[in-house]
């Protein structure tokens, strides 16, 4: 299986969190570009991740190593960002909420399934590998585990 190259989008507090929980999937990804508009936050942040710093989103969407890029920045700019990599088939995680709007939400949903790429949203600890959680096993005896996927199915 081909390791995924992450594109960082924001990093702020959540994309802390999402580094995080990337960094402990290292034959699966990495994160292999970052962008904020803070020059030396991004400067320091990539350095240390050992992954290329852009001030611009754009130029990171265009970067041919980025095959998933994760969106921690203001909730207004989700969906133009979410967009743009979308166009360009990407694949995409937001940090909650995906859009400010429903409608936005569904064109970024219906752009997904034109060009064949993944759209997700979800919370900071979506991506944490180390998330405990209480399950029932089979026999109806309770144990405790690390959570790795989660699906609500709910409508």
């Amino acid at each position: 299986m081909k390791k995924l190259g992450i594109g960082l989008v924001g990093l702020g507090f959540p994309s802390i969190s999402h580094g995080a929980g990337f960094s402990e999937m290292p034959d699966a990804c990495q994160v292999v570009a970052m962008c904020d508009i803070k020059e030396d936050v991004v400067k320091v942040r990539a350095k240390k991740a050992n992954a290329k710093p852009y001030l611009r989103y754009i130029d990171l969407l265009d970067d041919p190593a980025v095959d998933v890029v994760d969106v921690t920045t203001q909730h207004e700019s989700h969906f133009e960002i979410a967009k743009a990599a979308l166009e360009r088939r990407k694949h995409v995680f937001v940090e909650k909420p995906i859009c400010v709007s429903s409608e936005m939400g569904l064109e970024l949903v219906e752009l997904a399934k034109k060009t064949g790429s993944n759209a997700g949203c979800g919370g900071k600890h979506s991506l944490c590998a180390r998330l405990p959680c209480r399950r029932e096993d089979p026999q109806g005896e309770n144990s405790w585990g690390y959570l790795v996927c989660a699906h609500d199915d709910r409508r």
